[in-house]
């Protein structure tokens, strides 16, 4: 009787198994239950391998998973499926988009979209989410496939689901509301599109409204973990916009983030959704916590060593972070690498380069530090502003070689400010105004950017009367090929004072001015002796002590 029990039990173990479908499937990915979809599409792959389009969902999670070898070797036992099978050659293409070979991608996209049928769907369906997911989406194309789609059959719920990721994504959010509308009406097990509504609501910044909608949507679904998810991240911003709730509303973005991890199977993928919100919440001891229990579950994926990098850094731990994010970046794959983790690292390094008065303590370290500002800068990370203080701490303690070096790498950042830009160009001129003439010319590419950079300052901010002051000198350190360009820029710093008269009343500047007719005139001494004398008398106008322009004033009218 034991025997027959135990068989029973088990022939019902294998039937919930084998009786799972890829809708399913599709349900648990839709839920962000990902350890549950992989498990249902490895058993589909196992017991109905004809079917393509069972390898291809599974090739598609191991990409989301960041299994792309995984991912590759499944897609290519799909094609080989006459069922579905060419639906895997858009895997491929979401790959090749990956890697930044969009030549390549079309290309896949283009057999899988060869042998299609007038009224098929699918295909183009699948290359559009291929746009929206890839690490280098192009939503506009995401866009277009689906709309070909929707157009083929007015009624496609995916396809609309689909079409409102790309729309939201390109800040269309009129058009992604209402195509998420028409996905949950077509569909109302199409719990994402009316989750995304609630999002978009959400980042106009209705808080009240969204909060009032995902919690409708846990009423009449509570199993959904995406809308946890959803209620967590709209406390998370909505205490960023209400500093008297903060805290209350920080605490329940935790607390619904944890309801969402128990409602997605725990999956480490799950888990590190979980990580990066602990990022924006500024939860680092949690985080330092999670990442821990995430290297039990997985002590291969490089992944984890991000948060580890991060919370060691945050928690004061400077030296196990830099470890863990130099480990990370050498161990996972170069795209997967963000700017915030080259910026953690160079905020790191720092703590081992420079002193907090700004002493470089640590010269290795400091080029190593300025290395990673620059990679961060290269994929769009934000930084903080220390590192601006740390350069105009260099300035104002006159080590301007070192406030340059600094400056010159923040520039990088199209978005930097122009102050920013004012100290590099700064920085640049008093360094060598310092040096020889042999240094002066080694350092010209330096000087010619600092020149143009100067330009910059005076385009972005015309009064800037400084800047055209300093440029000036600049190019007297420049050469004879670039003096002209000193007479321009010494009449524009006139010119701009000129209209300024409390600027005028100070010493500093009319000795300035007097400095500025000083050089005009002696340029012109052997062309234009007029002209010369008519500066050297402006010059002593504004500084009666000016010796230089009181001696060419002498000699030039005894020699006339």
């Amino acid at each position: 009787m034991k025997k027959i029990f135990t068989l029973i039990l088990a022939t019902a173990a294998c039937f919930n198994l084998y009786s799972q479908t890829l809708d399913d499937a599709q349900k648990a990915l839709e839920g962000e239950q990902y350890e549950k979809a992989r498990a249902i599409l490895e058993t589909l792959v196992k017991t109905d391998s004809l079917a393509g389009e069972n390898y291809f969902h599974l090739g598609s999670l191991y990409l989301t998973l960041g299994e792309d070898e995984l991912a590759i070797n499944t897609f290519n036992q799909g094609i080989k499926q006459k069922k579905g099978g060419n639906l895997n050659y858009i895997g491929l293409g979401q790959y090749f988009l990956d890697e930044e070979q969009p030549d390549s991608a079309s290309k896949y996209f283009g057999k899988a979209l060869e042998k299609t049928r007038k009224k098929d769907t699918k295909e183009l369906m699948y290359v559009a989410r291929a746009y929206t997911k890839s690490y280098k989406p192009d939503y506009t194309k995401a866009a277009e496939y689906a709309k070909q789609a929707i157009a083929k059959n007015s009624k496609l719920a995916q396809a609309y689901l689909i079409l409102g990721d790309a729309e939201f994504n390109l800040g269309n959010a009129s058009e992604a509301f209402s195509a998420y509308r028409y996905a949950y009406d077509y569909d109302n097990e199409l719990l994402r599109a009316k989750l995304h509504l609630a999002v978009i609501t959400k980042n106009a910044r209705a808080f009240d409204e969204a909060v009032n909608a995902l919690n409708e949507l846990t009423v009449s679904n509570p199993e959904y973990g995406p809308t946890y998810r959803e209620l967590a991240e709209t406390y998370y911003l909505w205490s960023l916009m209400d500093n008297s709730h903060r805290k209350d509303y920080i605490t329940k973005a935790l607390g619904y983030y944890k309801q969402y991890l128990t409602l997605t199977d725990q999956s480490l993928n799950s888990r590190m959704r979980h990580a990066d919100f602990l990022i924006l919440a500024k939860d680092y001891e949690a985080l330092e916590k999670e990442a821990q229990e995430m290297q039990k579950l997985d002590k291969v994926n490089p992944r984890i060593l991000r948060y580890l990098g991060y919370s060691a850094f945050e928690n004061g731990n400077y030296t196990d972070a830099i470890k863990a994010l130099n480990d990370f970046i050498a161990q996972v794959e170069p795209k997967r690498v963000v700017g915030l983790d080259y910026a953690y690292l160079a905020r790191a390094q720092k703590k081992f380069a420079v002193t907090d008065e700004g002493v470089i303590i640590d010269s290795v370290e400091f080029v190593q530090m300025l290395d990673n500002i620059s990679k961060a800068i290269a994929k769009e990370a934000t930084l903080d502003n220390e590192f601006s203080e740390l350069g105009i701490k260099f300035f104002k303690a006159k080590q301007y070689q070192n406030a340059y070096e600094l400056f010159g790498t923040l520039i990088e950042n199209p978005k930097s400010s122009l102050l920013e830009k004012l100290y590099y160009s700064n920085s640049v001129f008093y360094d060598v105004a310092n040096r020889d003439s042999a240094e002066q010319v080694a350092l010209l590419p330096v000087m010619v950017r600092a020149d143009s950079v100067y330009g910059q300052v005076t385009v972005g901010a015309p009064s800037t009367q400084d800047a055209y002051f300093n440029r000036a000198r600049l190019n007297r350190c420049m050469g004879e090929t670039y003096e002209p360009n000193s007479i321009k820029y010494f009449q524009d710093y006139i010119n701009i004072v000129s209209g300024k008269e409390a600027e005028l009343a100070k010493e500093r500047v009319r000795e300035k001015i007097s400095e500025a007719y000083t050089y005009i005139g002696t340029f012109y001494v052997e062309s234009d002796q007029a002209m010369a004398i008519e500066n050297f008398e402006k010059a002593v106008e504004f500084n009666p002590t000016n010796e230089h322009a009181l001696q060419s004033l002498k000699f030039l009218k005894h020699t006339k």
